[in-house]
Order: structure tokens, then C-alpha cells, then sequence
């Protein structure tokens, strides 16, 4: 008699848990529809981000990245996923959002993304996305991504929001400082015959010191450019290398 009645209070407990799973399945359902519907109101898109906050499943994630990248989505419900996903330390999290620091997203967003990464791990191809957008920044290249308009805050232009943004992918950079320099190595040629005038001074204006070692072999490899081999120089000179980090005197 007693094992029936374990069998049976056990068979209420798993169908208990069936349905408490099954309910909270159709609520996340139920929020995710809402995300993708642009008849729905803020507040209910906002109601949607907070019961989410708590689903951390893979499904769920999946389901918000697909949100989060599909261009039909609405930009305010985007910035909403960018914040929630801040919360998230999944290295797939971070490189979804690293692939919004593209030209064609609103400067906005790419503000609310660099914000959103800051304090988090930056994985190779997250890092090489950042240093894409530095290097589509960087002095002197076309500023065709910002528009003089006002931004979405109040009184701050679409350069000014951009400036700020660049600071912050400035700030993960430096956090992930040894992915940095293994990426400046890596697609910038930094250490090699040929290395990008992007690579040298951006390892000397992040203040890498692991860039060192390759800045020494790159110039002691340009022989025949004088003009990178001054900025090898300055660079080192700006980053103080020494024997520590530097095996070429």
C-alpha cells in the first residue's frame, strides 16, 4: 500500500512540474510574440523584457538573437534586447551584439551596445567586430554614418552619441586587452611585413603593451618604409617598452 501511494504522489509531482513547465513555456511564447508585433504598445513590449528577464534557456535566447537581428524588428524593441542581453554573460550574446556595430544600424543603438558589453568577455570575432567599428571611426575617414541630427537624447547630436560609443569600445578593448593585440596581430598584419597604420596607433592609444613584441618585429622588418618605421617608433616610445616586453633594443 505504501509504495502505491509513492508511486502515485510521485506521478503528481512529475505531472505537476509538466504543467508548471508548460505554462511557463506559453508565457515566454506569449512575450516573444508580443516582441515581434509592432501593433502592441511600450508598455506591453516593456511587461514582455521583464518576464523574459528570468527565462535564461537556450531556446529563449535563440528565440530574442533572432528577434534582435531580424530587420523588421522595431528599433525601440531592439534597444529593449540589447539591455536585457547585457545581463547575459553567453559568449554567443556578446558576438550577436557586437555584429550590430555595423553602418547601417542607428548610431543609438550602437551606443546602447557598447554599453551593453562593457564588463563583459570579448571572445576573437566580438573583438574583431569592435575593431572593425574603431577602424570605420578612425580620424579622417568619411563621417557619412553621422548625420547632423539631434539623437534620441535630449540636446546630444548623433557625433556627440558616437563619441561616447567610440570610449566605450575603447573600454572592452582594453578589458580584453590579450584578444586585442592577438587580433591587431591577427587581421591587421601587426608584427608582420606589412602592418596597418590602424594597428600600430591603435595599440599605442589603448595603451597595449602586449602589442610590444610585434611592433619591435614589424620594425625591424620595414626596412624600406620609413614613415610606418616612425610610427613603430613613436608607438613604442608612447607604450614604454622595454626589455620586459620588448626582446629587441
Amino acid at each position: 500500500m505504501k509504495k502505491i501511494l509513492v508511486t502515485v504522489l510521485f506521478g503528481a509531482a512529475v505531472a505537476a512540474l509538466a504543467v508548471y513547465a508548460l505554462r511557463g513555456r506559453t508565457q515566454t511564447n506569449a512575450a516573444i510574440a508580443t516582441l515581434k508585433d509592432w501593433a502592441k504598445g511600450t508598455d506591453e513590449q516593456r511587461r514582455a523584457i521583464q518576464l523574459l528577464e528570468s527565462k535564461d534557456d537556450p531556446e529563449t535566447l535563440h528565440e530574442l538573437l533572432g528577434i534582435l537581428s531580424a530587420p523588421g524588428t522595431r528599433p525601440d524593441v531592439r534597444i529593449l534586447i540589447v539591455q536585457l542581453l547585457s545581463k547575459r554573460n553567453s559568449p554567443e550574446a556578446e558576438l550577436a551584439l557586437s555584429e550590430l556595430m555595423q553602418p547601417h544600424n542607428a548610431p543609438n543603438l550602437r551606443h546602447e551596445v557598447g554599453m551593453a558589453l562593457h564588463g563583459h568577455r570579448c571572445e576573437p570575432a566580438c573583438a574583431q567586430n569592435l575593431l572593425h567599428f574603431l577602424e570605420r571611426s578612425w580620424p579622417g575617414q568619411s563621417s557619412d554614418e553621422l548625420p547632423t541630427q539631434q539623437g534620441s537624447r535630449s540636446g546630444d547630436t548623433l557625433e556627440q552619441v558616437e563619441s561616447e560609443t567610440i570610449a566605450e569600445v575603447a573600454d572592452i578593448l582594453v578589458s580584453n586587452r590579450d584578444t586585442t593585440a592577438l587580433q591587431l596581430r591577427k587581421v591587421y598584419g601587426l608584427g608582420s611585413l606589412h602592418p596597418s597604420r590602424f594597428a600600430i596607433q591603435t595599440a599605442s592609444l589603448l595603451g597595449l603593451r602586449e602589442a610590444c613584441s610585434d611592433l619591435a618585429k614589424s620594425y625591424l622588418l620595414e626596412v624600406s618604409n620609413e614613415e610606418t618605421k616612425a610610427l613603430i617608433r613613436k608607438a613604442r616610445q608612447q607604450l614604454a617598452c622595454d626589455s620586459k616586453t620588448d626582446p629587441i633594443q
